[in-house]
């Protein structure tokens, strides 16, 4: 078999399905770091992909503490236009905020590379309540 034709018979994978697939990674690797750090600290871990609204929307918290009801959101793409930048994506996360907000959720929202940090950390540690401070 030819090189040419050994290269043709491997699996093709477009640029932005890798380019996408190196994203999700590394926004797992982030998750898990604020979790470790949540233990660290002593902030019980939250929950993630918490479904709220429902059955009136399928809306999502990117990681959220039940019973205080706090969330938070990490706001990807602020510096490449984004969903969460653009025209609709914003006005979508306005429509969800307000939402949760009428049903008692105080949000926090952070970038990725803010997530993984004590201060993060921090700052969700200040608004649970019945966690030493």
């Amino acid at each position: 078999m030819s090189p040419r034709t050994a290269r043709k018979a491997q699996p093709s994978v477009s640029p932005s399905t890798a380019v996408a697939a190196g994203r999700k990674l590394v926004a797992e690797q982030r998750v898990s770091l604020f979790k470790a750090l949540c233990r660290r600290q002593c902030v019980p871990e939250p929950t993630l992909e918490h479904h709220f609204a429902q059955p009136e929307r399928a809306w999502r918290f990117d990681l959220a503490w039940l019973e205080p009801k706090i969330a938070l959101e990490v706001e990807g793409g602020a510096w490449t236009k984004g969903r969460h930048t653009r025209g609709g994506g914003f006005i979508e996360d306005m429509a969800k905020y307000n939402r949760a907000t009428e049903l008692g959720w105080r949000i926090f929202r952070v970038t990725p590379s803010q997530l993984d940090t004590l201060e993060t950390v921090e700052m969700i540690r200040r608004a649970l309540p019945d966690v030493p401070k």
